[in-house]
């Protein structure tokens, strides 16, 4: 069997961790910069500014322990748009020693909130497409994005709660995926099988980003907030309730 893949894979490996590197450095930077510069305008204080950039220099780890698993050659844009959308949910997640603030009566601190939220689910439509549009596909990039899509949601649920605008029920909503990846370990029949990509899932998955997103806006009440949280956590214990039929299914046949 010929060498020739693994030696050239072998030989663009220095440079893909150097890639990597730069750009998660990169980002690191710009988010040193905004938390420090949104403490020095006063908006946030020094525990914003040091969480979000230990936030994700924990990522940043993480990611790098598991990149020996990629497949290509070069980082890629659909990874360096994902490593975006980690900063920002960094950001976002740091917010969270500021979150009784969301609902006071000056609104900056919630529109800045949301709006940040906003750009990761806008930047988290254009990763998959760059991955396709560039070859750039691979398992690595796919639970790249789907670790920070878990992990925003997870950490709009705590805002929203830590506000005051939703009851502490939604870190079910939040929690679920965790759940489901606890319950496959505790239960190896839900982890025989892979899940085919579903287009319902997709669709379930960016209603739970927009729903708690707007649920940030300073504009919406609590009890509304509350309301649209609840058909969201409604629509996802659906989602994978079926994901949980099917997956028993393959099993027994």
């Amino acid at each position: 069997m010929s060498t020739r893949p693994v030696r050239r894979r072998s030989a663009a490996a220095p440079r893909l961790r150097a890639e990597a590197l730069t750009v998660m450095g990169i980002t690191a930077a710009i988010l040193i910069v905004i938390a420090f510069w949104l403490r020095h305008r006063g908006d946030l204080g020094t525990a914003f500014a040091i969480a979000a950039p230990c936030g994700f220099g924990l990522m940043a780890a993480l990611v790098m322990l598991a990149l020996p698993a990629y497949p290509h050659a070069r980082f890629g844009v659909a990874n360096m748009l994902t490593t975006a959308r980690a900063g920002i949910t960094a950001l976002i997640g740091a917010l969270a020693f500021e979150a009784e603030r969301l609902t006071a009566p000056e609104p900056r601190l919630a529109w800045l909130a949301t709006g940040a939220t906003a750009i990761a689910l806008a930047l988290d439509g254009l990763d998959g497409y760059a991955a396709r549009r560039r070859a750039e596909t691979s398992r690595f990039g796919a639970r790249f994005d789907m670790e920070i899509d878990a992990l925003l949601l997870l950490l709009l649920c705590v805002l929203l709660h830590g506000a005051g605008k939703v009851g502490i029920w939604i870190y079910l909503l939040g929690a679920m995926r965790y759940a489901f990846v606890l319950g496959q370990w505790l239960w190896p029949r839900l982890a025989r099988r892979t899940l085919a990509p579903s287009q319902r899932r997709k669709t379930v998955c960016v209603i739970q980003g927009v729903v708690l997103c707007i649920g940030l806006a300073p504009i919406v009440t609590a009890p509304l907030a509350s309301v649209i949280a609840a058909a969201a956590l409604i629509a996802l214990s659906v989602s994978f309730a079926l994901d949980i039929r099917v997956l028993l299914a393959e099993d027994q046949g």
